[in-house]
């Protein structure tokens, strides 16, 4: 079983130079991406804060929650 995670707060989500991903559809119909190269997934806080840096093994699925974005 895959290990969740998830941002500990809201912010942007920056990618690592060496993190590839293509986008797909889950089977529930969610957009989500397949990370085909390993790397960081970054994420910067909208307010003040520390970032967080997630790592995505290879096969990881992405999911990013756009209806917040501004």
């Amino acid at each position: 079983m895959a290990r969740p995670a998830k941002a500990p707060f809201d912010g942007t989500a920056r990618y690592s130079k060496d993190l590839t991903a293509r986008p797909y559809r889950t089977r529930h119909g969610e957009e989500a991406y397949m990370v085909e190269q390993a790397g960081d997934l970054i994420i910067e806080p909208t307010g003040k804060g520390k970032r967080h840096s997630i790592s995505l093994p290879q096969g990881s699925t992405l999911i990013i929650d756009h209806r917040t974005h501004r």
